[in-house]
């Protein structure tokens, strides 16, 4: 929605006008709204002055170019905060291990010092007398975080998706333990110890060990400020992934699935560690299947009898039944033993 001030000259003068009185009486003074109009415009003209010398933003850097170049973009603002964004301009194949710079063995597989490199060797261009340093590791590039008209997998849900997937939340994060302890180590010499260092980003559950060793890896207090994707969280992005229509995204109109309801559904703590331990087995899409089967029973009448299946995807069935408001008996013995869901 734009601004007042980004609206066209005429439509901006009739909401102006708007705030005058619609009568005058010619020998009384100047209307009140008018002469307020002006007092409003002369304060906020020297306040502004004022708040550009306290400003102090989180300064958001995607790129180390944008502290090398001649020009940098980061001269003549109040640079007391600054939050690098290590992986921002990274490409997917270096997440995904598509592409690597070392030898192609296990130890090597996952490590792109490069990518931290970089940054390293810009940190004598940061300030010296900066406060606060964000170091964002969030492991996906910028294109991945946000929708796109023609991209299918890209923007929430499939964000979070990306972020909790074992590539990216254990091995490619697991590779940069130690430069990124370097980098935190290099920005604190710079600054000669007096200045305050957070990890933030999005990270999965999974990547909390990520968190700990770097901060085992530096002699400095170590805080993450930013957002964890949890279980239910990657379970609902799961489930709304499956329900949306590409087709529609792509031509511009909303197709709506029947079980779109299902996104709004506030998914259990044990519902969502449940489906966390057997998506890292490969049945992520059996259990939206799962999940669609017993949606399309809180709907109509009748039951829905699943097959014999391990101890740990028939708890999954029991506590997806509970978060839908149906009720579940287990039925059979031994290998034939299954859940049962009525309404």
């Amino acid at each position: 929605m734009p601004s007042l001030t980004q609206l066209p000259t005429e439509i901006r003068q009739q909401i102006l006008l708007l705030v005058l009185p619609d009568t005058h009486q010619v020998e009384s003074a100047v209307p009140k709204q008018f002469i307020q109009l002006f007092h409003v415009n002369q304060r906020l003209r020297l306040d502004m002055g004022a708040v550009a010398g306290i400003w102090t933003p989180l300064h958001y850097i995607s790129s180390p170019c944008t502290l090398t170049s001649r020009a940098p973009r980061t001269r003549g603002w109040n640079l007391n905060r600054i939050c690098l964004d290590l992986f921002s301009t990274s490409f997917l194949g270096r997440i995904v291990n598509r592409y690597s710079t070392g030898p192609p063995t296990n130890n090597h597989r996952y490590l792109h010092p490069e990518l931290i490199a970089f940054w390293t060797n810009a940190v004598p261009f940061l300030p010296k007398d900066i406060r606060e340093v964000w170091l964002d590791v969030t492991p996906a590039p910028a294109e991945k975080r946000m929708h796109h008209p023609t991209w299918r997998e890209c923007g929430p849900p499939w964000f979070d998706l990306f972020v909790h997937s074992d590539h990216a939340s254990r091995r490619f994060l697991g590779g940069h333990i130690q430069d990124m302890a370097a980098l935190a180590r290099k920005i604190d010499d710079h600054c000669g110890g007096r200045v305050e260092i957070k990890l933030s980003g999005t990270l999965s559950v999974k990547s909390a060990f990520f968190v700990e060793a770097v901060g085992q890896g530096i002699d400095k207090e170590w805080e993450f400020v930013g957002t964890w994707v949890t279980n239910e969280d990657v379970l609902a992005a799961a489930v709304s992934s499956q329900l949306s229509c590409p087709m529609a995204r792509k031509k511009g109109w909303c197709g709506t699935h029947p079980l779109a309801w299902l996104g709004n559904v506030a998914w259990s703590k044990e519902t969502g560690d449940a489906y966390a331990r057997l998506a890292d087995q490969g049945f992520d899409r059996m259990l939206v299947g799962d999940i669609k089967r017993l949606a399309k029973l809180c709907d109509g009448e009748g039951v829905v009898v699943l097959p014999p299946d391990s101890i740990l995807r028939m708890t999954f069935q029991h506590r997806v039944a509970v978060d839908l408001g149906l009720k579940t008996v287990e039925a059979g013995e031994g290998s034939d033993k299954h859940v049962v869901v009525r309404r």
